[in-house]
């Protein structure tokens, strides 16, 4: 198993993604209780979505980091993600306001501005596998 954050992630490990505590993001009446665009880049996400190895931080923990806590926090088993043709590299990052220990990204969610036709449904088609995914996953709620 991994020890420091930079080391590799592997397949059995657990990652965590916060996703807004807004209904449109998270609704536990909704067959998928998290919407797609909870996998969706902003503006930030030049190197790809930020996630966090849950080995080094726990789901409570997580859901009070950054702007506008407190967050919903789901869990995926990296072997799931790796599955649907996605990678997860370790990302560490400075101490800072929206630090949280075990940073990483998934990478092939960049922003990126210039997708079209095919490659745009395609990426729209890995954040809905990603939102079932998410959506047996829930690790915290508020």
């Amino acid at each position: 198993m991994p020890l420091r954050e930079d080391d590799e992630v592997i397949e059995e490990e657990y990652i965590l993604r916060r996703v807004p505590n807004r209904d449109d993001y998270f609704n536990p009446r909704q067959f998928l209780s998290i919407d797609p665009q909870a996998f969706r880049s902003n503006s930030s996400d030049v190197d790809g979505i930020s996630v966090s190895r849950e080995m080094f931080i726990e789901p409570s923990q997580l859901s009070l980091i950054c702007r506008k806590p407190p967050y919903i926090v789901v869990r995926l088993l990296v072997r799931d993600i790796l599955n649907i043709g996605l990678t997860v590299i370790p990302a560490p990052t400075p101490e800072g306001q929206c630090a949280s220990p075990g940073h990483a990204l998934i990478p092939e969610l960049k922003l990126d501005k210039t997708l079209k036709g095919e490659a745009k449904k395609r990426i729209k088609k890995i954040r809905l596998e990603l939102a079932k995914l998410a959506s047996n996953g829930l690790a915290h709620e508020p």
